[in-house]
């Protein structure tokens, strides 16, 4: 698996990961109304564009098809990510979200958050990540329960 920069040709495929993941791996945590919310057919594309574009940007990449993907903000948060629902159990999150944490350390970051769904809670805390609020996000009329968790960095 190689782990690369995002590029702009990536947001197909990516968009695609996003909503697959959210609809099959999400689905015993988030009603099928909740995924609707969180992951519509009608992605905004220019607003993922734009931020993965501001971001750093990572995938993963196995054998020509995308495997996962996560961006971190400049100010310490990881803003998504994703392993593709083949991909679950894979390695593919836990080398994107090193990667990220090592990318934030040469940033001077001690400190990284992460809004993190029902689903994905247990793997954030299993890399060290500790929930400090229970957060209720509203998305197309829908609820949506996640954590708020951070995790204080080592020095790498």
């Amino acid at each position: 698996m190689k782990i690369r920069a995002y590029r702009s040709g990536d947001l197909d495929a990516v968009l695609s990961l996003f909503r697959d993941t959210v609809h099959s791996a999400c689905a015993a945590d988030y009603t099928p109304a909740q995924r609707e919310a969180w992951a519509p057919v009608d992605l905004d594309r220019d607003r993922w564009s734009a931020f993965l574009a501001e971001n750093i940007a990572l995938v993963a990449v196995e054998d020509g098809v995308l495997a996962g993907f996560g961006d971190l903000t400049r100010d310490g948060r990881v803003n998504t990510l994703y392993a593709g629902k083949d991909w679950q159990g894979k390695g593919v999150g836990a080398a994107l979200l090193t990667e990220l944490e090592t990318r934030a350390a040469t940033l001077g970051l001690t400190r990284l958050r992460a809004d993190v769904s029902l689903t994905a809670r247990p793997f954030f805390e299993r890399k060290g990540y500790v929930a400090t609020a229970r957060q209720r996000n509203r998305r197309r009329g829908e609820v949506l329960v996640n954590f708020r968790m951070e995790k204080t960095l080592l020095n790498r």
